[in-house]
């Protein structure tokens, strides 16, 4: 009996979270991934040769790596990015790959509405909404300083109610009401 009052608490527990899952926030945590218009390097050390700079990541989220060939970094955190390449390098051709993957620019994130300078800007780690408005000239007078959305470039649902303190990722876009 014991069992099944359990089993019943951990359904109904799942259920509410599953339930929840349609109402997110904007300052539930995030981490960056790799998508079109981001500038990558990767570095194999000890292998010059493998060194790619700067290379814009295309539409189809695939770039070209000397021995390994087409990768898709789509959606793929740098560390998961890096992972898979140091794999594939290891696979087949190199005994104990040392790969680091760095991002040297993220695409950007796009800010809309009631701000003195609406447009797309250069990301920057630790971005905030705040500071992304800044970046955007500040609140036009008429701005409604409390409606303020946030559209995660990855959002299956729309657009969710920010705060001045909610983060920014890359290809995110900020509304001001």
């Amino acid at each position: 009996m014991i069992r099944v009052m359990i089993g019943v608490r951990f359904c109904a527990v799942l259920l509410f979270l599953v339930s929840l899952n349609g109402n997110v926030s904007a300052n539930e945590s995030r981490s960056h991934t790799l998508a079109p218009g981001d500038v990558i390097s990767v570095d194999v050390k000890n292998e010059p040769e493998l060194k790619v700079s700067r290379v814009q990541i295309p539409e189809n989220g695939t770039v070209s790596l000397p021995l390994i060939g087409r990768v898709e970094l789509m959606r793929k955190t740098p560390q998961q990015a890096q992972a898979m390449i140091t794999e594939r390098y290891f696979k087949d051709y190199l005994k104990q790959p040392s790969v680091e993957l760095s991002v040297d620019q993220f695409r950007p994130f796009y800010i809309d509405g009631k701000v003195n300078a609406p447009g797309s800007f250069n990301f920057s780690e630790g971005l905030t909404v705040s500071s992304a408005i800044e970046q955007a000239g500040g609140f036009a007078n008429d701005a409604d300083r409390a409606a303020i959305t946030l559209l995660f470039e990855t959002s299956l649902t729309g657009p969710v109610p920010a705060g001045l303190d909610d983060t920014v990722m890359p290809g995110d876009v900020i509304t001001v009401n």
